[in-house]
């Protein structure tokens, strides 16, 4: 029974390895997926001790990684960061950390800002009073702050044809 379980233990951290190969998860991703092989949960709690003591599982480049593509790439605010890191499995001490030291007030600003000037063009032919509440609710499901939405509310200027920023 002892090398049945072995056995087992080895493939199943063979597969886990083959999966962190391909993309970087966390332990509760990897867990995810692991379960869903339908691995017992002693066998993946080991795996995934070794996995993280080995440094295959790295959920603080992880949470970087995220939050520089989530303020660069999809725009969206540090709240909505926040909330998709620990649904992500990254404990919150840690998602604070990096939010706080990694994504500012100033940049929440620049990323809201740009996202709004995408969100105008799809708006050309919408009335004043209505691009601002599309907008304003666009930056409030993009987890924008409600200081950085009423901020760059303010900064729009929706009688210039240019809609500059």
């Amino acid at each position: 029974m002892s090398r049945n379980s072995d056995d087992s233990q080895a493939k199943l951290l063979s597969t886990a390895l083959n999966i962190l190969s391909r993309s970087a998860l966390t332990a509760k991703e990897l867990s995810t997926r692991l379960r869903k092989r339908k691995a017992q949960t002693a066998e993946i709690e080991n795996v995934l001790n070794y996995c993280l003591k080995s440094g295959y599982i790295d959920e603080r480049a992880i949470a970087e990684d995220y939050v520089r593509r989530g303020k660069k790439v999809r725009l969206i605010g540090r709240f909505l960061l926040k909330c998709e890191l620990i649904r992500k499995g990254i404990p919150e001490s840690i998602t604070q950390e990096i939010i706080e030291s990694s994504y500012t007030i100033d940049e929440e600003r620049n990323a809201a800002r740009s996202f709004a000037r995408q969100k105008l063009k799809s708006l050309a032919n919408q009335e004043l009073k209505v691009k601002y509440r599309r907008i304003g609710a666009a930056l409030g499901r993009r987890g924008f702050q409600s200081e950085v939405i009423a901020g760059t509310l303010r900064e729009i200027n929706l009688d210039d044809p240019e809609l500059e920023l």
